[in-house]
């Protein structure tokens, strides 16, 4: 019973090697978590042996609720522990932001949740002959005070990052910009018409939160698909006559990128709204390439 939540991460985790850089928590973070555990272990322990040590006899249903609220309590913080490792161990800075998110929505779960432990604590007491039980119950209070101000800690530390974390979910990056323009390119040369037209709908998965792509006829310079629902204006217009809000004409670079040999990308830096209602201008990074008549491109905000 003890641990089962952790088990189920420890089994889709594992622990990549130390990170040379400074992570957001630190083993030590992680060493606070184990030396709690390590408080609690006997107080567990003595709960099951007074639960189990009664030949002949059923143990009251307070002792034994108070034994598996604690354990609960005990494992829940386990994951939270075992997130605080994974989160001080990573060395990808995408993998600690995604770790940390999730280690954030365990944790104020946890306390959130240890509030009503500590009413059905307090109730399971009041209720309840068992002499033993009710001393158990302040070592429990104790520790799980311990375990509050622990997690809190954690939740102030992570705090900034974990919403940075979340909005970095909201944008595409640069990676994922290239691995569009690689899916295009492939689509394109296997069924042109139809990746144009997907294209132009937003389907098919040309069309990831701010990502998408857009194409140009090479002989004419004509706009003939774009994904990106702040982006439609430019449709059927020369794409060498584009230019941003701030008056840079970018355009011209778009159309010399797609002139170069098929598989060579060139990047395009200029400023363009994000698709949705803020039509705010954003430094925007386009990836450029030649797919045979074609020019396409798709680019990621700053």
């Amino acid at each position: 019973m003890r641990y089962l939540a952790a088990f189920a991460i420890l089994a889709s985790l594992v622990l990549p090697p130390k990170s040379a850089t400074a992570n957001v928590l630190s083993p030590a973070d992680h060493e606070s978590f184990h030396n709690l555990d390590l408080k609690m272990l006997p107080i567990g322990d003595d709960l099951y042996a007074l639960v189990t040590n009664r030949p002949g006899t059923h143990a009251p249903d307070c002792l034994i609720e108070l034994a598996f609220k604690f354990d609960a309590v005990q494992a829940n913080l386990h994951t939270i522990g075992t997130l605080v490792g994974l989160a001080a161990d990573m060395t990808d800075n995408a993998d600690e932001l995604r770790v940390i998110h999730s280690l954030s929505l365990a944790a104020w779960g946890f306390l959130e949740q240890l509030k009503y432990h500590r009413l059905i604590l307090n109730s399971i007491v009041s209720n309840c002959a068992e002499d033993q039980a009710v001393a158990k119950s302040q070592e429990i209070s104790r520790t799980w005070s311990d375990a509050s101000s622990l997690v809190q800690s954690i939740v102030k530390k992570i705090g900034v990052i974990s919403g940075a974390a979340t909005l970095a979910q909201q944008f595409g990056t640069a990676a994922e910009a290239k691995a569009m323009l690689a899916k295009t390119v492939s689509a394109l040369k296997a069924d042109k018409a139809k990746t144009l037209d997907e294209i132009n709908k937003g389907e098919g998965g040309f069309f990831d939160r701010d990502l998408y792509p857009f194409c140009f006829n090479l002989s004419d310079g004509k706009n003939i698909a774009v994904a990106g629902p702040n982006s439609k204006q430019v449709l059927g217009t020369d794409v060498r006559t584009i230019k941003d809000p701030a008056g840079k004409v970018f355009g011209p670079e778009l159309y010399a990128a797609a002139q170069k040999p098929e598989g060579e990308i060139t990047e395009v830096n200029y400023m363009w709204p994000r698709p949705g209602s803020d039509k705010t201008p954003v430094a925007k990074v386009s990836f450029v390439t030649k797919v045979g008549d074609l020019g396409c491109g798709v680019g990621y905000y700053k």
